[in-house]
């Protein structure tokens, strides 16, 4: 009786939270597409020069991650990737039990930079754990409610990658704000 309350309770908890999830992930044309625009300090070509530096020190390839390089519109758009830690479920001697996994979410930024501005996209967003399971938003959409311990720690393994895959984009474009709104070692 306590492991069906427990189950349904994680059912409960993980579709609710699901649902939030993509509610909270904004579509066009059905794709995920993040935009926030941020205010920062500086001219365009200053901002446009301290944004190429931190694509530089992120990519380990830049000259093959960055796709558009335009002092002039202020525009960068470079492809990337990160990896993560996630929780995820198996099932050891009838047990459900939980371990760390490593995903990697491949993305493609685009920063649009304007005198004291920047507007930051993310598209493009793929995220692979070390099974090559792949995920999008519209893939995870379909994955059908868990019916037994089976396939509750499969959904509970694709929600965990695909949650973690997503915040880590939030982790990036916070590092981006941070180190565009650090005064340069110059700055008085």
């Amino acid at each position: 009786m306590r492991s069906l309350f427990v189950s349904l309770f994680l059912l409960f908890t993980l579709n609710s939270f699901s649902q939030t999830l993509f509610d909270s992930i904004p579509l066009k044309d059905g794709v995920a597409y993040y935009e926030k625009i941020v205010d920062l300090n500086g001219s365009k070509d200053t901002l446009f020069n301290k944004a190429k530096l931190w694509v530089i020190d992120l990519v380990s390839e830049p000259r093959y991650a960055i796709k558009t390089d335009d002092k002039q519109s202020g525009t960068i758009i470079f492809h990337a990737n990160t990896k993560f830690d996630y929780p995820y479920q198996f099932i050891y001697k009838k047990k459900i039990e939980t371990g760390q996994e490593e995903g990697t979410t491949y993305f493609t930024m685009k920063i649009f930079l304007k005198d004291n501005k920047a507007k930051i996209v993310f598209t493009d967003i793929k995220i692979i754990n070390t099974d090559l399971v792949s995920l999008n938003i519209e893939g995870f959409k379909k994955v059908r409610e868990p019916i037994n311990d089976e396939q509750k720690k499969d959904y509970f393994n694709l929600f965990s990658l695909f949650r973690n895959g997503l915040l880590i984009l939030d982790k990036v474009q916070e590092v981006f704000i941070t180190y565009m709104n650090k005064k340069a070692e110059n700055d008085f």
